[in-house]
C-alpha cells in the first residue's frame, strides 16, 4: 500500500488568504483594526488553520516522543546533572530521569536533544543501526584532541574501515594473554591483602581503574602500562580528566569554550608520552620481523594483539597506517 502524501491545494490556499485580506482591509475601513496586529493575527490564523488541514490530509502520524518536564529553562535538571557528577552518582541523576519515560525529548541552548533509556533502543543505535546516526561536527571538536581521528571520533568511510579491520581481532574466541589477565589480577589482590594487612583505606574505584588499564593495554597494545605499580598513575589520572573534560564540551554543543580546561593540553600530552613510544616500538618491531620472517610464517603473529593487527593492515586507500593514526584507533578502543 503506496503512503498518501499529505498536500494542500495552492488554489485554496490562495482562495483563503484573498478572503484574510479582504476582511482586514474591511476593518481598517471602518478604523476598527490596526493593520499591523491584523495583519499578524490573520497570519497566525492561517499558519494554524493550514496546521490542522495537513494533518487531517496527511497519512497517520507514529506517537510523539514526551517532552521532559523541567523547571526554569532546564535549570533544575542543570543542578541536579552538576551535583551528581559532583558527588560521583550520575546513575541516580539517569534514574531519576527515566521515571518520566524511557525516551524523552528536550530543547537546550537551542539543540533538540532526545534521551534514550531503553536498553533496546541504545542497542539499536550503537549497534544495530551505528551508520544512521553521525556524530557531528561539535562532538568531533569536543573530542578530536583526545580522541583524534580513531573509531569513536569518526563518521562514514573512516568508521567503516576502522569498524571492518578491528572487527576479526575481537571475535578470536582464544585470548593468547590470558596469562597477562591472571598476573593482574593476583597483582590487584596483592594490593588488597596488603592494605588490609596494614589496616589502611583503599580507593576500590582507582584500584579497578588501574587494572582496567593494565589489562586492556595488554590486550589492545600487546604491552602493559603498569599503572597497578603506583599509587596514582599519571596514565590513568590524565585518562580520566580528558574524559570528564571532554564529556562537558559535548553537552554544551556550541559554547565548548566555556569548560575550564587549563590542564587539558598537558593530559593529553602525558598520555600521548606514554602511548607514543609503544607504537614506535611495536612498529620497529614489526619491520625486524617481516625482514627476518621465513617464508609462510609472515602471518603467523599478525594478530597477537590489535596494534600489530593494524600493523598488519592497510586504510581505505591502500596505504599503511601512519603512527598518529595508530596512536588515535589504540586511544578509542582504550576508551
Amino acid at each position: 500500500m503506496s503512503a498518501q502524501v499529505s498536500s494542500v491545494s495552492p488554489s485554496l490556499v490562495t482562495n483563503v488568504v484573498t478572503l484574510l485580506r479582504q476582511r482586514q482591509k474591511a476593518l481598517v475601513k471602518r478604523g476598527k483594526a490596526n493593520p499591523a496586529m491584523s495583519m499578524l493575527a490573520l497570519t497566525a490564523i492561517l499558519y494554524f488553520w493550514l496546521g490542522r488541514m495537513r494533518a487531517k490530509k496527511g497519512p497517520p502520524r507514529g506517537k510523539a516522543i514526551p517532552h521532559l518536564k523541567t523547571r526554569l529553562f532546564m535549570l533544575d535538571v542543570g543542578y541536579a546533572y552538576v551535583k551528581a557528577r559532583a558527588d560521583g552518582d550520575e546513575l541516580k541523576w539517569v534514574q531519576g530521569l527515566s521515571k518520566q519515560g524511557l525516551t524523552l525529548t528536550t530543547e537546550f541552548i537551542g539543540h533538540c536533544l532526545i534521551l534514550a533509556f531503553e536498553p533496546s533502543s541504545v542497542q539499536h543505535i550503537l549497534v544495530k543501526n551505528f551508520e544512521n546516526y553521525p556524530k557531528g561536527p561539535a562532538f568531533h571538536k569536543a573530542f578530536f584532541p583526545f580522541m583524534g581521528t580513531g573509531i569513536f571520533n569518526a563518521d562514514g568511510a573512516a568508521w567503516k574501515n576502522q569498524r571492518a579491520l578491528a572487527r576479526p581481532h575481537f571475535q578470536v574466541t582464544e585470548y593468547k594473554g590470558a596469562a597477562h589477565i591472571e598476573t593482574q589480577i593476583n597483582q590487584v589482590f596483592g594490593i588488597l591483602d596488603k592494605a588490609i594487612a596494614a589496616g589502611e583505606v583503599i580507593d576500590a574505584q582507582d584500584l579497578w581503574s588501574r587494572y582496567t588499564i593494565d589489562t586492556a593495554t595488554g590486550f589492545l597494545f600487546g604491552d602493559c602500562i603498569n599503572a597497578l605499580d603506583v599509587p596514582q598513575s599519571k596514565f590513568v589520572s590524565a585518562f580520566n580528566y580528558t574524559q570528564k573534560v571532554c564529556g562537558w564540551k559535548i553537552r554544551l554543543c556550541d559554547y565548548q569554550s566555556l569548560v575550564p580546561a587549563k590542564e587539558f593540553p598537558q593530559k593529553v600530552k602525558d598520555m600521548d608520552e606514554v602511548l607514543m613510544p609503544i607504537v614506535d616500538a611495536a612498529i620497529a618491531k614489526e619491520i625486524r620481523r617481516h625482514a627476518e620472517a621465513v617464508e609462510g610464517e609472515e602471518n603467523e603473529h599478525r594478530n597477537d594483539n590489535l596494534l600489530v593487527h593494524f600493523l598488519n593492515s592497510v586504510d581505505e586507500n591502500g596505504q599503511p597506517f601512519d603512527r598518529v593514526y595508530l596512536r588515535d584507533m589504540l586511544m578509542n578502543f582504550l576508551l
